[in-house]
């Protein structure tokens, strides 16, 4: 068993089993998630423009150039969730191995009249 397997692990939450990465994402992780999110911003505001720019003149090329920025701004977009959702995944896991743990604490200390 490799150290990345075992960092690997199955959460149960009800009827749901995930399995997910144990470890915590890594400083390179976070700054990529940084970067990404500052390319998503400024890809988004190069589309505005651009759809601002065929708003006031439209012509077919203003359009075409809008249509273009937009694109590259939804790629960045689908980039960023990407690495958002790998980065997030330890999360999740902690997150419900913890509602775990407290549902079965207080399912134990409670009483039952």
């Amino acid at each position: 068993m490799s150290a990345q397997d075992a960092s690997r692990r199955l959460i149960t939450f009800g009827d749901e089993r995930r399995e997910v990465d144990g470890s915590r994402p890594s400083i390179r992780d976070l700054a990529m998630l940084q970067e990404l999110s500052f390319v998503r911003r400024e890809a988004q505001l190069e589309a505005n423009l651009a759809y601002e720019a065929w708003r006031a003149r439209p012509r077919r090329e203003g359009y075409t150039v809008y249509l273009a920025a937009q694109d590259r701004a939804d790629a960045a977009q689908d980039q960023l969730a990407g690495w958002a959702r790998q980065v997030s995944d330890w999360r999740a896991g902690a997150r419900l191995a913890t509602r775990s743990r407290v549902r079965a604490t207080s399912q134990r200390t409670t009483p039952r009249p």
